[in-house]
Order: C-alpha cells, then structure tokens, then sequence
C-alpha cells in the first residue's frame, strides 16, 4: 500500500474511533433516562404490596412470560411487603402521605429488580392499556409521556377539555355570592374528624361514586373531545407505545397516577427499602 493510502486508511480508523467515543458517551449521558420504566411516571401504589396487582394475575404471567424461579421471587417481595404495610399500622404511620408514596416507590423499584428489561416494559404497556380502558384519554393525556405528543397549539386546548370534563382546574374565577346577613347564632356542634391526608391523595377514582349522568356525559364528552383533538398520527404514536393488547382485560383498579409528581422509579436501591422504609413501613388505604 502506497503512502498516501495508509494515511488514508489512519484518517478513516481516527475518524471511527472519534465517531464511538462520542456515541459512547451520548449513550452514558442518556443512561437512566434510556432505562425502561415499569409504570408511568407518578403512578402509586397504596399499600405498597398493590405493586404486584399485575405480575400476580394469570394473564399478564402469561403475556411476561415469567419464570419459576421469577415466580418465586415475586411471592418472597409479597410476603416482606405486606410485613411492611402491617408494621405501619401497628406504628401508626400508615396515613403519613410521604411515606405512603416512598414506599410505594421502593416497591416499585423491587419488582423492577425481578424482571428482565423487555418485561419491566411490557409491564409498562399493560398498565398504560388499563388506564385507558378504564379511564379512557382523560386520564392518560395528563401523563407526562402522552403529553409529549401534544404540539403546542394542542397542549393549550387540554386545559379546557379537562376541565370540562371534571378533571381539571376552573378555567375562570367563580363569581362571588353577595354577602349574606350571618345567621343566629346556634350551639357549636361537635368537631367532625378530618379525613388523613392519603385517603384524599390516594383514593382510586374506580371506587367514587358518580353521583349523576350529567358527571358520567361530561366525562365522555371530554374523551370525544380529546379523540378529536389528536391526529391520526399521533393515534399511531400512542397505539405504539400502549403496545399489543394483553389477551383479556386486567383485575382490579389501575394505580393512582399523580400528574404533578416526578418519577423517582429510576434509581434502583435495595438497600433503601431494607433501611428506614421498612422501619416507616406502608399505607392501608386500598387501590384495588
């Protein structure tokens, strides 16, 4: 090979190794970020053993695919979470909403533990599919990975459509009432107990009751409005990440989704768990 080849071939292989040093350190820039989750970011689950809802039911086993030994792990984590939701009852520290949601968390990094990477996002597909055929567009456009399909001009119009449809805050101030003469005064009545913190938070919406039809058509109209909304490449986009359909629909109630709240599944800590939340332990309000 002459002389102007081989420095040809040096400035090709330099170039090479410039291109895998740079995708090399993209790729560890992104780490966490690339790594799979298994729900969607603010989901919580109330007692931290409803983490298993899903991996414990016949037919997501099947669509996972689980192992024995995977099997067995899964029923050891029930076992020690339970412990944990019965530990805070006895301490009294089930109703504490901080650590009702770090348990949860600790959970939820457990079972993630458990499953292989493909699993843990299927998983994630399973439980995005159930949110929406539970709660239909309502519900998953306030999650921070649908919403990133919105455009600008759309996410403007999600306020109003969600409020609209009871879930969201008022657009507009509510008017003032006159003020009214103050009553006689009557005997003060016994103080009614306020209701803990966590059971306002964390009280699935499957158990409210929908007092009248006009709740229910309103909550529909908001869902056609959404459909509406998206185009069809974005329907596309979300059918891709909802993924296959699970072979029959899933028990019990999805977890409670906090919009507003950052994901903290990503950071993977057994120790954490075994530490001062076992102490804290977890919360008795049922989700399912």
């Amino acid at each position: 090979m002459n002389i102007l080849g081989q420095q040809t071939e040096c400035r090709l292989i330099a170039t090479a190794l410039a291109i895998s040093a740079l995708v090399m350190i993209q790729a560890a820039s992104r780490g966490a970020d690339d790594e799979p989750q298994l729900v969607p970011a603010g989901a919580v689950f109330v007692p931290s053993a409803s983490a298993l809802s899903y991996v414990e039911q016949p037919v997501v086993r099947d669509d996972l695919t689980l192992t024995a030994r995977q099997r067995a792990r899964i029923d050891e984590l029930r076992t020690t979470l339970q412990a944990v939701d019965a530990a805070t009852r006895v301490d009294g520290t089930h109703f504490n909403l901080k650590r009702a949601m770090r348990r949860s968390d600790d959970a939820i990094i457990l079972l993630s533990e458990i499953l292989t990477a493909g699993q843990v996002r299927r998983h994630y597909q399973i439980v995005m599919q159930h949110l929406l055929l539970r709660f239909g567009l309502v519900q998953i456009v306030q999650i921070a990975e649908i919403a990133d399909l919105l455009e600008p001009e759309q996410r403007l119009q999600l306020p109003v459509i969600l409020a609209s449809a009871g879930a969201g805050a008022p657009q507009q101030p509510v008017a003032r009432r006159p003020p009214v003469p103050p009553a006689p005064r009557q005997p003060a009545a016994r103080p009614v107990p306020k209701q803990p913190q966590i059971l306002d938070e964390f009280s699935n919406p499957d158990l409210a009751d929908i007092e009248t039809r006009q709740t229910r058509d309103r909550y529909e109209r908001g869902n056609d409005q959404l459909s509406a909304l998206l185009t069809d490449d974005q329907k596309r986009r979300l059918l891709a990440i909802l993924g296959p359909p699970l072979a029959s629909w899933p028990s019990g109630s999805p977890p409670r989704v906090s919009c507003g709240r950052a994901s903290s599944h990503r950071a993977r800590s057994r120790s954490r768990f075994s530490g001062s939340c076992c102490r804290a332990s977890a919360s008795p309000t049922r989700t399912t």
